[in-house]
């Protein structure tokens, strides 16, 4: 019975809140908005003052006809008491976007939804919104809203979930999209009661979604700081003091190309502006590329950035003009400068499913703004998965030009140059010095040669002819990337974190006097200090390699060594200690090829003697691996415990059905074993492998009145089992259906005692009913549920765990 009372509590609650949350439910825009970045955190959004959007019919196509011209609204927009006059073209023709910003009328009002909500009205208007931006700060770069959203979810089994809010939204499904997995592409109708970013903070909350975003068009420049034409030799290759240099200060890119000129088979990828496709310096060189702007497949265009680019990394020897960093590598050419963020991650996808070894990114959010910008969760999806799933494993190694607005910016604020998959990379110049313009911060990994001495990168332009003017961290970058190409062309087995290992571990320290290198060899101006290709194709400095970064404490952890220039030894020792064993133990690793030693660390959890070839370790300890043969040291967690149980809750009972839910403390998968009371036999196991910090399981082919326990575990991924057996117990209510015909309303079916109303022969005229329905009738103590009682305090408190069982706190 008082299982029944506080399932009644908990409807009632629900019932209220939904009730609550549909009053509360405002128009379009009205409100404030946020977003999240790609771990959870919370961005609030702020629109700009008398500035909005309007997306003109139809929208969003696929593929824009070049030449034809774009769709454009009105130079003035009349909306009710508003007038607006046309700013600018916001992101490709093929979005039909444009910014317009208010005039001052007589009849003036700065809600700025109640404007959007005007714009909507007029005809051919897909889409009108403010424009946002994530602070006050009026130098803050402003985005604008597209009716596209982007989502991950937490599994493919979540999609019914995802479906159903969805439709409640009045969402219009597109499909998935991108290469990670269980990502999709939805629609808001201009019919929508909710606005986009409204529906993106729906869909962030549903416990089923990893992440949720509006598809935006954000601001975004080339990181290239334009110089006056004045040198044409490239002395950033080999630095002899020409152009009043100071010699030395260079790539020693000619002392690499004695060992390879790169390879055929390394692909760089040029995510920018286009390039010229004709060029003579790079037309033989080039492979198939996209056009994310137009739609298509033809790259081409007049913009030099990305010609500039595609020229530093890659431009072939071959007696006509300038040479790139990898001279046999391959370039990639991909246009994208300008895109949205599904762009953004489309370009990404499109380099890492066809083949490329590289990606250079020489842009990124508007300099000197002072303010923090985002990495778009699509984006980070997309750069892990290239980092994880590209070139065959191995990863593919993205280098990100680290901005040009020191000292109003740190790069730590570009979530793209400070994302943990990147390697970012500031600029230094023909003096050895830090450019004035690089920005700094303590994610900056290297830097390579740019404008800011007294000369600039010389590389390649459009129309077939040469530039020296090319500067800033949008010369470092591809610089850079070509410096990788010819690398990985030598050593082509590196993962893309050890050909970044082996570049800060070869680089060379420059103005040392004033940098400020840590004990670890890193400074905020420099990273590890600037690139020196001779010194990374050596082979001398080695690579070491843990593929899983935490491991069980009685596990055998697999270790790779790789020592390019040390092939043949018989083998290799590696030290591994533990707080369990601090003196540590030595494992010793064989060659399985040229210069690549294997072998594995062997775990305990028990207290191992010294030489015994055991690590002794606990669970929550840090194991580090030194190698003294290449100097690398790394370390992995151990994990021995399994999770923790924590809230478990049995809801949404019927006669036939249940469900039961719990959180763990970490990622866990879930098991329910559940019986009759009191019932001998084993019971029936329900499993749900999905690794997740939540877990739901329904129950089925229950019978009405019946007593019933379970008994819940989880495992972690490592197979760490739950902490604890947790047991939970629960009488399934009775089939109304079966009650008689002559049953009072609100009787119970699991006692016979509330389906009539007594008779004048009862024994006790004046005893109080009971069960479910007495709250008509009179009920006995605890019949009815008091608003501040703790069934209802229950209630409210399982709909707010269910609302934010996905561990977010908006």
């Amino acid at each position: 019975m008082k299982q029944s009372l506080a399932l009644n509590a908990i409807r009632l609650t629900a019932l209220l809140l939904l009730a609550l949350s549909a009053s509360a439910t405002a128009a379009p825009f009205d409100g404030p908005r946020q977003t999240h970045s790609y771990d959870g955190e919370i961005i609030p959004l702020y629109p700009v003052p008398g500035e909005f959007s309007v997306t003109w019919a139809p929208g969003i196509e696929a593929h824009w006809p070049r030449g034809q011209p774009a769709v454009r609204g009105p130079e003035q927009l009349l909306a009710g008491p508003y007038r607006l006059s046309q700013a600018a073209q916001r992101g490709p023709a093929r979005y039909h976007t444009q910014v317009y910003r208010l005039e001052a009328t007589g009849e003036e009002r700065t809600d700025p939804g109640a404007i959007a909500r005007q714009l909507m009205l007029l005809d051919n208007v897909r889409l009108a919104a403010p424009m946002y931006r994530r602070s006050h700060d009026k130098r803050a770069p402003t985005r604008a809203v597209t009716p596209h959203l982007l989502l991950q979810l937490q599994n493919s089994k979540d999609e019914p979930a995802m479906r159903d809010l969805a439709r409640e939204l009045g969402l219009q499904v597109r499909g998935t999209r991108g290469l990670a997995p269980n990502q999709w592409l939805l629609e808001v109708p201009k019919s929508a009661a909710v606005d986009p970013i409204e529906a993106a903070m729906a869909l962030h909350k549903l416990p089923a979604t990893r992440w949720a975003q509006v598809d935006w068009l954000r601001q975004r420049e080339a990181r290239e700081v334009p110089l006056d034409p004045e040198f044409i030799n490239q002395w950033h290759h080999l630095n002899e003091g020409q152009a009043n240099g100071t010699a030395g200060h260079d790539l020693k890119s000619t002392e690499a190309w004695d060992t390879t000129q790169g390879s055929s088979e390394v692909i760089i990828a040029i995510l920018d502006s286009g390039i010229d496709t004709d060029h003579p310096d790079l037309a033989e060189d080039l492979v198939p590329g996209y056009d994310f702007i137009d739609g298509d497949d033809d790259p081409e265009s007049a913009d030099s950035h990305g010609t500039k680019g595609a020229g530093a990394a890659a431009a072939p020897v071959n007696g006509i003009g300038v040479v790139g960093s990898c001279p046999e590598c391959r370039i990639m050419p991909i246009r994208m400068l300008g895109v949205g963020d599904a762009g953004e991650a489309d370009a990404h996808d499109f380099a890492t499913k066809n083949g490329a070894w590289v990606i250079n990114n020489s842009w990124g959010p508007i300099d000197g703004t002072g303010t923090p910008s985002e990495i778009p969760p699509v984006v980070a999806a997309a750069v892990d998965y290239a980092t994880t799933q590209g070139r065959d494993g191995l990863g593919i190694a993205i280098f990100w030009a680290a901005g040009n607005g020191h000292p109003q910016d740190t790069c730590s604020d570009d979530g793209y140059v400070s994302y943990p998959s990147t390697i970012a990379i500031g600029a230094s110049t023909n003096r050895g010095e830090r450019a004035g313009y690089s920005e700094m911060c303590p994610e900056l990994n290297l830097n390579a040669p740019s404008s800011g001495g007294t000369s600039a990168i010389t590389t390649t332009t459009t129309g077939g002819d040469y530039s020296s003017s090319f500067g800033g961290t949008s010369a470092a970058a591809p610089v850079a990337a070509g410096v990788g190409g010819l690398i990985l062309s030598a050593l082509p087995e590196l993962s893309w974190d050890c050909l970044r290992d082996v570049l800060q571990a070869s680089s060379e320290p420059i103005d040392p006097g004033d940098a400020g290198y840590d004990e670890n060899g890193h400074s905020q101006l420099y990273g590890y200090g600037r690139i020196d290709a001779a010194e990374a194709i050596a082979g001398d400095i080695g690579c070491l390699s843990l593929p899983a970064s935490t491991v069980h404490c009685e596990d055998s952890a697999s270790v790779a060594l790789l020592l390019p220039g040390s092939p043949g030894l018989d083998d290799v020792t590696l030290l591994s200690v533990s707080d369990s064993e601090p003196g540590g133990e030595l494992f010793v690793l064989t060659e399985s090829g040229a210069g690549n030693y294997v072998g594995t660390i062997d775990l305990t959890p028990k207290v191992a003697t010294a030489g015994d070839g055991l690590l002794s370790v606990a669970d929550g300890e840090i194991v580090t691996v030194t190698s003294t043969d290449s100097g690398n040291s790394k370390s992995f967690n151990l994990d021995c415990l399994g999770p923790e149980i924590l809230v478990p809750l049995v809801f949404d009972l019927t006669a036939w059905t249940a469900t039961i839910t719990w959180q763990t403390t970490e990622p866990s998968d879930s098991t329910v074993i559940w019986h009759p009371a009191g019932a001998q036999e084993e019971g029936t196991t329900l499993y749900d492998e999905a690794i997740d910090y939540y877990h739901e399981v329904q129950i089925t082919q229950l019978t009405g009145c019946t007593d019933y326990e379970a008994r819940l575990s989880s495992a972690d991924a490592l197979g760490n089992e739950s902490i604890g057996e947790v047991l939970l117990e629960w009488t399934s209510p009775g089939d109304a259906t079966l009650l008689p015909e002559d049953a009072i309303p609100g009787a119970d079916p699991c006692d016979p005692s509330t389906w009539h109303l007594p008779s004048d022969d009862d024994d006790d005229d004046n005893a109080p009913l009971t069960g479910r329905g007495c709250e008509d009738q009179g009920c006995a103590s605890g019949g009815a549920v008091d608003s501040a009682s703790p069934v209802f305090l229950l209630g409210l408190w399982l709909i707010l765990v269910r609302l934010r069982r996905n561990r977010r706190t908006a």
